[in-house]
């Protein structure tokens, strides 16, 4: 879901901040002494938001922003170890999320044209997903 950071309840940030932040720092906790004992490699998943922020996606941009910081951290305090901490930047990618998030758009903001607009040339300059490549 994306609409204005104004309109959007903390409960949402909250709901984005655990998948993207606390959901991937919970499970590189959980497996780093086996990838410290096999000096293995870590791989942060991201999004070019981090990079390019886009409107209307504040706590996805916030959240994606938080993974790199917490990529570059990380990667510095593993250094001694071999480990290596990579980041891996998505761009837009076809999927439902475009049609679920353009019908909560006209619901619930009072920009629900211009997200509406600003989700409709994402879309239409978004990759598709493999199944629709092959």
């Amino acid at each position: 879901r994306g609409s204005s950071l104004e309109v959007l309840p903390p409960s949402y940030w909250d709901g984005v901040f655990d998948v993207n932040v606390r959901g991937l720092v919970s499970v590189t906790q959980a497996f780093l002494p086996s990838i410290k004992k096999a000096k293995g490699r870590i791989l942060m998943c991201s999004s070019i938001a981090a990079s390019f922020p886009i409107p209307f996606a504040a706590p996805y941009v916030a959240s994606k922003s938080a993974v790199e910081g917490l990529s570059h951290c990380l990667r510095r305090e593993l250094l001694p170890t071999g480990v290596s901490v990579s980041i891996l930047q998505f761009g837009p990618v076809k999927s439902e999320i475009f049609v679920k998030t353009k019908a909560e758009f006209a619901v619930e903001s009072p920009y629900a044209a211009e997200e509406t607009k600003f989700m409709d040339l994402t879309f239409a300059t978004a990759r598709p997903i493999a199944a629709e490549r092959a």
